[in-house]
């Protein structure tokens, strides 16, 4: 896969692999306001897809205090081809290795092209650096700081799910808004809104896992570089 193609790609990874309601619910104000990993991730990509590279690197650097993976996937892309940033092979292999971390096949397989195409000394100073991103952006410190997030809304969100199961013969829809940039106003199933796989950290981590585990795509094969026209 030429390189150029690959951010679309990452992209595809979440983005592509959820419905119509789904979609409505992980973009809407009243989510995105409890869950900046996403919130920083969909602004990070926003402000890349408008070539606004500097501003979408810091972006998916918030997002990636909160343990998102493809946020932290786009971090080393725009090392590694200096998008938006000076060039840093060795700090893009950390930043890799770190999206890698659960075992997600999108990202090992770019961290392995990473690692194969480092000299000895990079590889060496690659594998320091990973060890003190790791110490900052690895899950072991990273998604407690969602879950803190989470945390602070489940006791309402409780009270709703609750609500929601009680009236599960009776339908009750709820209205949410759409990102800032999109006034419109949607309708879902409250009981949809107020699952636990959005809210629970336990329950949403494992849907995250579900979202990237999901194969839309072939193997992924990286051919020979292409030039990109940058914006720094």
């Amino acid at each position: 896969m030429p390189r150029k193609y690959i951010f679309l790609f990452l992209i595809l990874i979440l983005h592509g692999t959820v419905n119509a309601s789904e979609n409505i619910i992980i973009n809407s104000i009243d989510y995105l306001s409890s869950h900046p990993d996403s919130r920083y991730r969909i602004s990070g990509l926003k402000r890349y897809k408008a070539r606004n590279f500097a501003e979408a690197f810091e972006d998916f650097h918030k997002a990636a205090r909160y343990a998102d993976k493809l946020s932290q996937a786009s971090i080393a892309m725009m090392l590694w081809d200096g998008i938006g940033v000076r060039q840093n092979r060795t700090e893009a292999y950390a930043w890799m290795d770190l999206a890698a971390e659960r075992g997600y096949r999108q990202f090992v397989v770019l961290q392995k092209y990473y690692w194969q195409n480092l000299n000895e000394k990079e590889r060496n100073t690659a594998l320091q650096v990973s060890k003190e991103v790791f110490e900052n952006y690895g899950d072991t410190v990273a998604k407690p700081r969602l879950e803190s997030e989470l945390k602070k809304v489940m006791p309402a969100t409780g009270t709703r799910l609750k609500g929601a199961a009680a009236g599960a013969g009776n339908s009750v829809r709820i209205h949410l808004k759409g990102p800032t940039t999109d006034i419109t106003e949607y309708s879902v199933d409250s009981a949809e809104y107020y699952s636990p796989h959005y809210w629970d950290p336990k329950e949403y981590w494992s849907w995250v896992d579900t979202q990237y585990q999901k194969d839309l795509r072939p193997d992924v094969t990286i051919g020979p570089p292409v030039q990109m026209d940058q914006k720094k």
